[in-house]
């Protein structure tokens, strides 16, 4: 079924009628256009919505990155302290094994002395035995 609507062609003075479906006709009902308006505000509502949890989601966002780059900072210095008091460590171990070997020259040479010493004193008590 078709109907006719009036239109106003620029050439013409009067109304033209064109031919339009019935499907085309439902559309000029009121409650379709104003369900159509209907549906425009709900999408512009969700359209906002979106928008709101998007810029949230973005400020959450950089939040985290900010953290995340002190979060490195801090890695960082740390790995530089543990690698400056390992530096020490080593030094450290280096001047013990030092000392270590050193007293044990010392001792190698204090042994030494002592037998030294010892032959000194059996020399002495050889001479005052003879003597």
């Amino acid at each position: 079924m078709t109907i006719r609507r009036p239109e106003f062609d620029s050439d013409q003075r009067g109304p033209s009628l064109k031919f339009l479906s019935c499907k085309s006709r439902r559309s000029l009902w009121p409650w379709n256009r104003r369900r159509a308006r209907l549906n425009e505000i709900q999408l512009q509502r969700t359209n906002g919505t979106i928008s709101t949890q998007l810029l949230q989601l973005r400020e959450q966002l950089r939040n985290k990155e900010s953290y995340a780059a002190g979060l490195e900072i801090l890695l960082r210095q740390r790995n530089e302290r543990i690698d400056q008091l390992q530096g020490q460590l080593d030094q450290l171990r280096l001047k013990n094994n030092q000392s270590h070997e050193g007293a044990q020259h010392m001792a190698m040479f204090g042994g030494m002395m002592l037998d030294l010493n010892n032959a000194v004193a059996a020399r002495q008590s050889v001479a005052c035995a003879i003597g």
